[in-house]
């Protein structure tokens, strides 16, 4: 499972360095498919390994192989039920929003390119402008999927939009000659001694390809602000506070509802000030809260 997982996944065979490797040198010129029918490939990937995984006979696991078989069983059945509950956002996981001011592939892949992607050769170098034009897909993909969310009433509220316009805005403003995906391959390429004009080619995908993909989803976000309220909870979802429940599960485990862990939380604040409050006191700070 973990090594179709990773060999799936191009942007982690990067990650994980495996892009540097004889077998895996095929990654290093692509990225991740972000498209509506990738995803629907995941989920039915998703439930092919759950039923691998309820082929194993739990009760010959012990100690360790039967925790590490339980939470990764766990995982898949969580995000086969929420691909197929929710079927927007980021799908398999309960994160509403393809693109907000914390995700999107407009954060992610220039971070990739800069920090992740190798050069040290030609061939490295080639392979950057190749993703620097699938990053330019990459960016229309997930702008499709905001317009497919939007038809279903799910989009972010007034304030996540402007934040994440802004931070948009801020990759796409200034001449594409003077990116940072443009400077990271130059800089990089001149330091390992690479002939050619990278920056130039560089600049030039970014120009035509990007910078226009960039456009398109700044575009997209815009037109729905007109729709959106400053109300930042989910409970504005079709069937939202099943997902909000979903989401607690996802992420505690538990089956706990949002009043107990709610409750939870002040009980905690009550112990941990109490607890300060008597450190306090004992060092002489007695006036005041």
């Amino acid at each position: 499972i973990f090594k179709e997982l990773v060999t799936d996944s191009p942007e982690t065979m990067t990650a994980l360095g495996l892009d540097q490797t004889p077998k895996g040198s095929w990654a290093k010129e692509l990225l991740d498919d972000r498209s509506l029918e990738a995803q629907e490939k995941d989920i039915d990937r998703s439930d092919r390994w759950l039923r691998l995984l309820n082929g194993v006979e739990r009760r010959d696991l012990s100690g360790m192989d039967r925790v590490n078989y339980d939470s990764v069983r766990f995982q898949f059945a969580l995000d086969a039920e929420a691909a197929r509950r929710f079927p927007y956002g980021i799908r398999g996981v309960p994160k509403p929003y393809v693109v907000s001011q914390q995700n999107g592939a407009y954060q992610d892949i220039p971070d990739l390119l800069r920090s992740q992607h190798s050069i040290a050769t030609e061939a490295d170098a080639q392979a950057y402008l190749k993703r620097l034009t699938a990053f330019a897909g990459a960016l229309d993909q997930e702008t499709h999927q905001i317009d497919h969310d939007a038809t279903k009433g799910i989009y972010p509220p007034s304030f996540i939009i402007d934040r994440t316009v802004a931070l948009l805005r801020q990759i796409r403003e200034g001449r594409a000659k003077d990116s940072e995906l443009v400077s990271s391959l130059e800089e990089r390429a001149a330091a390992a001694g690479l002939s050619g004009d990278w920056g130039a080619n560089a600049s030039t995908i970014v120009a035509q390809e990007v910078f226009p993909a960039l456009d398109r989803q700044i575009a997209a976000l815009a037109r729905l602000k007109s729709q959106a309220s400053s109300d930042g909870g989910v409970w504005r979802f079709p069937e939202g506070d099943k997902y909000y429940a979903f989401a607690l599960r996802y992420y505690t485990t538990t089956d706990l509802t949002a009043d107990q862990i709610h409750q939870m939380g002040l009980e905690q604040v009550d112990k941990i000030s109490a607890e300060i409050d008597r450190i306090l006191t004992a060092q002489g700070m007695v006036d005041g809260t």
